[in-house]
């Protein structure tokens, strides 16, 4: 594996990572306000 590839890899798994964190603060965020709005 070229220092490329590495990078690319590296950079791949946090923008997956990032998503996965995105998508978890949405969905408490979602849960707050349902909870606000009842």
């Amino acid at each position: 594996m070229t220092s490329v590839e590495a990078f690319d890899t590296l950079r791949a798994s946090v923008a997956a990572y990032n998503g996965v964190e995105h998508a978890r603060m949405a969905a408490h965020r979602q849960a707050i306000w349902d909870l606000l709005l009842q």
